[in-house]
């Protein structure tokens, strides 16, 4: 899916010992692969240069060499189902299966240059970004609303390449490329809002999980970097931003908080707090790694020379126990009380009291770190059938609330 420059690093990253491992798994090529695409934890394709297809339907112990009618290196694969995928690559190659990838035909481009990425929000509804170095930098966005057959052009620069797009419906999407280029649409690709320059790196991924969240990544020969928009894009934020002698290249977010990061050298960071923080995973290697993909429980990683890694990783347990008040506290109108509670894998909760036994809920903060501990002035309401109630507000409704009712009373 990228376009990317051969540089030899070192990193010096925190290695956590509680994130897994990542396998390398035997492929049956040296190509170098760009891009995959898995459509359950078993059954996936990558693909590189060469041209390069490989598909495998035993989550990566065995792989079906598949042929195609194009000899351009492959930059890009999509599929919508098990049956129905294209994929990209030089000089304009756009080539599809209906059948899983045992035939191929080719697509109508309309462009002579390389297809990058692509993305379907549907089996008729396609993007791609297409970029050409050559003489200048240029750009473009092609659309297919016939499932591929023929594509029209959506949006043009001429001063930068697009090098990745993503929707999350066929509403939003959004793309990236040279010199931090960044654009994005809210109606269907028919208007692209451009942001020239969110960094002076190249931004080699994007991914949003929602209209709201996402993350872009790149960087260049010494420097790695990654911005974070909670607004669609309107606005960024940058979140890690290291000299460290390389690039990303590739993200996956399987919700707002956990998602990975991949690049030069073996790196693959990981980040369980919506990239707040970051570990470095282990991978035993040191090839430039480009793309990655998650499905359930299981992660891929491919890369150059050949190389695909696979990791089986362990959701989080969650655990949230409200502590005080629990119940029979007595707590005076106006007064500061500490409310405490444990919790494992929770990073923001809401906080909220009631005054009649749960038949209404108040709030007292919301989107508060899961520190265990929160100053609460309580309200001048009296009541003995006051309760509090926590609860985690990323991803699931996992809550607690007192035993029993605490009194609210006035001050002797």
């Amino acid at each position: 899916m990228k376009t990317l420059i051969s540089i030899f690093i070192l990193f010096v990253i925190t290695t956590s010992q509680y994130y897994p491992q990542w396998k390398k798994l035997p492929i049956g090529t040296d190509a170098d692969l760009i891009d995959l695409h898995f459509v359950s934890p078993d059954k996936g394709w990558v693909v590189g240069r060469g041209p390069t297809i490989l598909k495998t339907v035993d989550g990566g112990k065995t792989w079906i060499s598949q042929q195609a009618n194009i000899d351009q290196d492959i930059y890009s694969v999509f599929f919508v189902d098990e049956n129905c995928g294209w994929v990209g690559g030089n000089k304009g190659a756009i080539i599809k299966t209906t059948d899983g990838g045992r035939t191929w035909n080719q697509c109508n481009s309309g462009t002579v240059y390389t297809v990058e990425s692509l993305y379907f929000t549907d089996k008729n509804h396609g993007y791609a970004a297409v970029n050409q170095w050559t003489n200048y930098r240029s750009g473009w966005v092609l659309q297919t609303l016939d499932g591929g057959d023929t594509w029209c052009e959506s949006f043009q620069t001429n001063h930068y390449g697009l090098i990745d797009i993503n929707f999350v419906d066929k509403q939003n999407g959004w793309a990236v490329g040279s010199n931090g280029f960044f654009i994005r649409t809210t109606d269907g690709a028919l208007n692209w809002s451009v942001q020239k320059t969110i960094s002076s790196y190249w931004l080699h991924s994007v991914f949003f999980n929602d209209s709201n969240s996402g993350w872009v990544a790149g960087g260049g020969e010494d420097h790695i970097i990654i911005l974070r928009t909670l607004n669609g894009g309107k606005t960024w934020s940058s979140i890690k931003n290291s000299m460290h002698n390389g690039f990303l290249a590739g993200s996956f977010f399987t919700n707002k908080n956990r998602g990975w990061v991949c690049g030069s050298g073996g790196l693959i960071l990981r980040t369980e707090d919506g990239g707040i923080n970051w570990q470095k995973e282990i991978t035993n290697i040191d090839q430039h790694l480009v793309e990655m993909f998650f499905i359930n429980n299981v992660g891929y990683v491919v890369g150059n020379n050949g190389t695909i890694l696979k990791s089986l990783f362990e959701p989080v347990q969650k655990f949230l126990k409200l502590l005080c008040p629990v119940g029979n506290e007595e707590w005076e109108m106006g007064s500061v009380q500490i409310i405490t509670w444990e919790s494992e894998g929770i990073i923001d909760l809401n906080i909220e009291y009631t005054y009649n036994n749960g038949a209404s809920w108040n709030e007292i903060t919301s989107c508060h770190p899961s520190t265990g501990i929160f100053s609460w002035t309580v309200p001048n309401i009296m009541s003995n059938q006051a309760k509090i109630r926590i609860t985690d507000i990323n991803g699931t409704d996992l809550h607690d609330e007192s035993e029993m009712a605490f009194k609210i009373i006035k001050e002797d």
